[in-house]
């Protein structure tokens, strides 16, 4: 009976953890043996204000939902991400059929340089590149900036999961 009640619970144990998607990415070799991480302030080279703020929040959000590592305070991490939004572009996506001088859909392209250091040596462990894109239409029907605004959020978003996945990729 014993026996019995040990092999149920085991079967309901498995079955309740195949229930949802358990699989954590893995950090990248260059990580080995960092198992937490804090993210400090990126810096800003644009001319949007806010973007520091979103891209900070956004990788924060990003390596967290990963799983590859734990969030933990600044003084107790064992690395620490960093850098800063050298630049957001925008761009004519479309031009309005009835005058060309009006862009109907402008384009925003965030780009992200990062850096992971080791909290204990000081050794740059990662460094790269990262950017996100995203676009809004210029029409009467939503204010300009805040489509803009939720555009901008959206590409640091992007910026965020590809700095995230060049650090979990092999």
């Amino acid at each position: 009976m014993k026996m019995l009640r040990t092999a149920c619970c085991l079967a309901a144990a498995l079955l309740a953890s195949s229930c949802g998607y358990h699989l954590n990415a893995t950090a990248s070799p260059s990580l080995a043996g960092m198992n937490s991480f804090s993210v400090s302030m990126f810096r800003n080279n644009s001319l949007y204000p806010e973007i520091g703020m979103m891209v900070t929040t956004a990788v924060t959000d990003s390596l967290e939902k990963s799983g590859c590592m734990r969030l933990a305070a600044p003084r107790l991490a064992d690395c620490t991400v960093s850098g800063c939004v050298s630049s957001v572009d925008r761009s004519v996506l479309r031009a309005s059929p009835l005058d060309s001088a009006l862009s109907s859909e402008i384009g925003l392209t965030v780009y992200v340089n990062y850096t992971v250091t080791d909290n204990k040596t000081g050794k740059v462990l990662v460094s790269g590149t990262s950017s996100g894109q995203a676009s809004y239409f210029n029409n009467d029907i939503t204010s300009i900036q805040t489509a803009e605004q939720s555009a901008l959020s959206y590409a640091a978003r992007l910026a965020a999961d590809d700095l995230v996945t060049n650090l979990t990729l092999p």
